[in-house]
């Protein structure tokens, strides 16, 4: 299921945390089989398990059955993906620093060809056009520091 070892970051310089991932596997009525492995990554394990959960359960109101899931450790990195977006821990570190971070992470991300365009294990989703980056709203500066982030302690770079 999983294609790719954990990756670590190589910079101690920035903070970095465990990301969890999963993949989900079903099959439809009509006996076809699926698979769900999101692009997104969590924080920690039981944020892995909350969104397999929704997953699971919109699964099962499509009438899936036979299910099987696997969560498991993508690596320790700086900033994890969201849908269009990555997000950090502030860890105490200004915009401008956090912003810094997240051009040596794209760099990182690149250089070493880790991109799902390369058939790597980190989807960009557009990160690696610098112009896209914004805070909440279109045109603002990153990254966001929403009371949404606030609350779940994390900064956002959208994109």
């Amino acid at each position: 299921m999983r294609d790719h070892e954990p990756l670590i970051w190589p910079f101690e310089d920035i903070p970095a945390w465990p990301q969890y991932t999963f993949e989900l596997r079903w099959t439809m009525a009509d006996g076809k089989g699926n698979s769900a492995q999101p692009k997104m990554t969590a924080f920690s394990l039981e944020e892995a398990l909350q969104t397999l959960a929704r997953v699971y359960e919109k699964r099962c109101d499509e009438g899936g059955t036979d299910y099987s899931a696997v969560v498991y450790c993508k690596g320790v990195l700086p900033f994890h993906m969201e849908w269009f977006c990555h997000s950090t821990r502030p860890a105490g570190r200004s915009d401008v620093e956090i912003m810094q971070h997240f051009e040596r992470y794209v760099a990182w991300v690149l250089d070493n060809r880790l991109d799902t365009d390369h058939d790597g294990p980190i989807s960009l989703m557009g990160a690696e056009e610098r112009w896209r980056w914004r805070g909440e709203e279109e045109g603002s500066a990153p990254p966001c520091r929403c009371k949404g982030c606030v609350e779940s302690d994390r900064v956002r770079i959208n994109h």
